[in-house]
């Protein structure tokens, strides 16, 4: 029906959802959120609010893993000059 984006680590607080909430029931709506976003509410107001989850699967995940190698070998190299 309607997204509302906040910047990532936004520290959520009471009045932020309140007002989520207010404008969701407006519009016979809900508020849905992940969960990484979900732990950023708080408790107070965790009610009525649904937890969207995400699962990242890579197509090819021996490049990731030899990118992650090679940046931690890099970071190695770098702090012991």
């Amino acid at each position: 029906i309607k997204t509302i984006e906040f910047c990532d680590h936004y520290p959520y607080n009471e009045e932020d959802i309140i007002k989520l909430k207010t404008t969701a029931s407006g519009l016979n709506g809900k508020l849905i959120t992940t969960e990484k976003d979900f732990l950023r509410i708080p408790n107070s107001v965790h009610q009525d609010i649904e937890i969207m989850h995400i699962d990242m699967v890579f197509d090819e995940p021996q490049l990731l893993a030899q990118l992650i190698k090679n940046t931690l070998n890099q970071t190695h190299e770098i702090r012991s000059l």
